[in-house]
């Protein structure tokens, strides 16, 4: 019996997306997604059709927690500043 073809829906593009953007691994997102015989795909099925969803998920959440931290730290946060600067301007507390 000849393998049917994958073709992602709409509706688990979307999922795949949000589920990145939690940082859900492969592996738990291809349980949650299934194939034209209802079985789950495999980890290569999910990068081969979902590859930009997967790495735009991941780039979204990060870019959505930077601004946020971002904001906090020029809005007049002094531990939001402080973890910033630590973090991207390689400040270190000195004795």
């Amino acid at each position: 019996m000849p393998r049917s073809t994958f073709a992602p829906a709409a509706a688990q593009r979307q999922l795949v997306l949000k589920l990145a953007a939690c940082g859900t691994s492969a592996s738990e997102i291809c349980a949650l997604i299934t194939g034209p015989r209802g079985r789950p795909v495999t980890e290569q099925t999910l990068r081969q059709h979902f590859a930009q969803e997967m790495q735009e998920g991941a780039v979204r959440a990060n870019s959505n927690v930077a601004q946020s931290l971002y904001n906090k730290a020029t809005g007049g946060d002094t531990i939001a500043a402080i973890f910033w600067l630590k973090c991207r301007a390689h400040w270190k507390e000195t004795a």
